[in-house]
């Protein structure tokens, strides 16, 4: 009799012992396929986000007859490069469209025509150029604006998500060394989920 409850005892403890261990390695075991599973969705999206991105853009430059190689056009940069406002103009004032990217940094009251211009911070992918765009926008363009959080700046130099412009520039001025600001008019604008870092490290 004793002997049997010993027995039975000890079966107990090894079974407890090994649920104990069980346990936490089962509880691992669903962390990790929820963290693949998280991972595998986040891929996907992000790729589904590039994809779209990539659609759209395409679609502006047919639309617009637009491009967003204007950078090609300015001098050769060095670390003394130092451009004239003559090369700017000549590089933004085309009489057709062009496409930017960047952020909104901010939006001034709409005039007498119900029209606002939206001040852009333009990301350049190779320039050093610092610029803004001062471009009127349509009411209608405003409310989409200011109505998608994608299309703010964040703060600092990054560029948050990619917001992509359509615009016609009129004319440009130096605003300091480097620093220039581009009026125009605004066609299209588009904001997208995709991270500033990643579209432009993809290119």
């Amino acid at each position: 009799m004793g002997t049997n409850m010993l027995r039975r005892a000890s079966i107990f403890m090894v079974v407890l012992c090994l649920c104990m261990l069980a346990f936490p390695a089962i509880h691992w075991y669903r962390q990790h396929e929820r963290e693949v599973r998280q991972d595998e969705e986040a891929k996907a999206k992000s790729t589904a986000n590039m994809s779209e991105l990539e659609s759209t853009l395409g679609r502006l430059k047919v639309t617009w007859l637009a491009n967003d190689d204007w950078e090609d056009d300015l001098p050769g940069e060095s670390e003394f490069y130092d451009p004239y406002t003559v090369d700017i103009k000549h590089t933004l004032v085309k009489g057709y469209p062009l496409i930017f990217y960047g952020n909104v940094e901010d939006v001034l009251p709409a005039d007498e025509h119900g029209n606002s211009t939206v001040q852009i911070k333009v990301h350049g992918r190779k320039s050093k150029i610092q610029l803004r765009l001062l471009l009127t926008a349509s009411p209608e363009q405003t409310a989409l604006i200011i109505k998608n959080k994608n299309f703010r700046q964040c703060g600092g130099d990054e560029l948050c998500k990619v917001s992509i412009f359509v615009a016609t520039v009129d004319g440009v001025r130096r605003v300091a060394d480097r620093d220039f600001v581009a009026n125009g008019t605004l066609h299209e604008a588009y904001a997208s989920e995709v991270d500033g870092e990643e579209f432009f490290a993809s290119e």
